[in-house]
């Protein structure tokens, strides 16, 4: 901040100092030198754009946006409710008529009406039987019990005592004897563990020791029992018999189901074709009582039979015939089986006639593609090296024309003295020339907070 002196300027020196600003065109050398270094270079300015020129309004034309859906492989389609209904008329199912039974054609013409007139008799009549005829038997039923109950309500008559009153009270509840408790070991695992290892045990303790018996030494001089020729039966032809397949099988057992399937539709449509007439209601005269429908027997309890229990027996049985078997191999390996002897020329090895094998040399893959690999990196390297010394010649001509430009723009800014202008000089008593500068003109001082504030600004 300048002294608050130097804000008092003279009303002379602050009206010149923008007029003389403007006429000088001198500029230090620093000056220069700094906007050298921080203007921006006319050839980096963009240029004017010319303003467009605008166009007349019209209406906004309507477009149709072009959808991602519509480039997809399978384009969305809704149908309409015609083609819904044309679609379902093709896919309902044609009628087609089944060919005519000739023996329908062959049968005497008789009606099945006829044939159900001659068989059953005439339909019986019976009486109607109504409701409301139930109900007036009940209500009269009703009456005649409500009448004999009164008429025994009237006659008293005491009942005879009670002599176990007189013995003991009566009223309580009778308590049963409970039965001694008859005291059982509990069933523990451990009892049938130890069950079944003395019986192991005592399975094991039952096995003869059998005593070791060596066999007699064979003679060597006769011909082996395996060698000898032996009377062999010719075998039997073979005879073929049919395959037993599972799908014969089950072909079988769904043609049976089939067949029944079928008997039983004929059976229940023959029963259909026959009318049968409806009774008609009974009368009043004789109520139609249902029959007591007939006592079922009584519940006899079976066991259960549990698919769990015969997978245990299963297991019991897999379980003990494999313990039975490996007895059985191990009482098998113990026995001592001597091997048969020999008699047979012994091998003789003989040198084989074959050439010896030459090695030859064998070409990997891998080193052609070593080969390659190499000069590929070679020719990588050899561009990247022009790519550095091309960048670097061009950093090298860059720095070249700034220094160049510098020193060219340093000529430009030395200092040249102006020679002292030729001055004549006269005596004392001449008259001085008049000046050239022109008079001061008087000007009116602008007071007020405009001055103030354009002061401070310039502060």
């Amino acid at each position: 901040e300048e002294p608050v002196l130097g804000a008092r300027r003279s009303r002379r020196n602050s009206s010149q100092e923008p007029e003389m600003a403007q006429k000088t065109p001198f500029k230090p050398l620093a000056v220069r030198v700094q906007e050298f270094h921080t203007r921006t270079p006319p050839r980096y300015k963009a240029k004017p754009v010319p303003a467009a020129a605008q166009r007349p309004l019209s209406m906004t034309q309507p477009k149709e946006p072009t959808l991602r859906t519509s480039s997809r492989l399978r384009a969305c389609y809704a149908k309409s409710r015609e083609e819904e209904e044309l679609q379902a008329m093709a896919n309902m199912p044609k009628f087609h008529a089944r060919p005519l039974n000739h023996h329908i054609l062959e049968a005497p013409r008789t009606t099945s009406a006829a044939k159900a007139a001659a068989k059953h008799a005439p339909t019986p009549p019976q009486p109607f039987n109504f409701i409301t005829d139930d109900r007036l038997q009940r209500r009269h039923q009703q009456q005649q019990q409500q009448q004999h109950q009164q008429q025994q309500e009237e006659s008293f008559k005491a009942l005879p005592l009670n002599r176990a009153l007189l013995d003991h009270p009566v009223g309580l509840p009778k308590k049963p004897r409970m039965s001694l408790t008859v005291p059982k070991s509990p069933m523990l695992r451990t009892r049938s563990r130890t069950s079944a290892q003395a019986s192991r045990q005592q399975q094991e303790e039952e096995v003869p020791n059998t005593a070791f018996k060596a066999r007699p030494v064979p003679d060597f001089l006769q011909v082996p029992r395996e060698f000898q020729a032996v009377a062999r039966e010719p075998p039997a032809p073979i005879q073929q018999k049919p395959f037993q397949l599972r799908t014969d099988q089950r072909g079988q057992q769904h043609q049976s189901r089939l067949r029944a399937r079928l008997a039983e539709l004929e059976q229940e449509q023959e029963a259909l074709r026959v009318r049968k007439a409806q009774q008609l209601p009974p009368t009043i005269e004789h109520p139609a009582i249902p029959p007591k429908p007939e006592p079922k027997p009584l519940t006899v309890p079976h066991p259960f039979k549990l698919r769990s229990e015969v997978r245990h027996e299963n297991y019991v049985a897999e379980f003990t015939s494999h313990l039975s078997e490996e007895e059985r191999q191990k009482q098998a390996e113990a026995e001592f089986k001597a091997r048969a002897m020999w008699n047979g020329v012994p091998f003789r090895p003989r040198e084989s006639e074959a050439p010896l094998t030459a090695p030859s040399e064998f070409a990997l893959a891998t080193i052609a593609r070593a080969s390659e690999r190499q000069a590929f990196d070679q020719q990588i390297e050899e561009k990247w090296r022009a790519i550095e010394e091309e960048k670097a010649a061009a950093e090298e001509a860059a720095r070249k024309a700034e220094e160049e430009e510098v020193r060219q723009y340093r000529r430009t800014l030395r200092f040249k003295a102006n020679p002292l202008p030729k001055q004549k000089y006269t005596t004392r008593r001449s008259v001085a020339a008049a000046p050239s500068k022109p008079l001061t003109l008087p000007k009116t001082p602008q007071l007020g907070r405009k001055r103030k504030a354009a002061d401070s600004v310039d502060k």
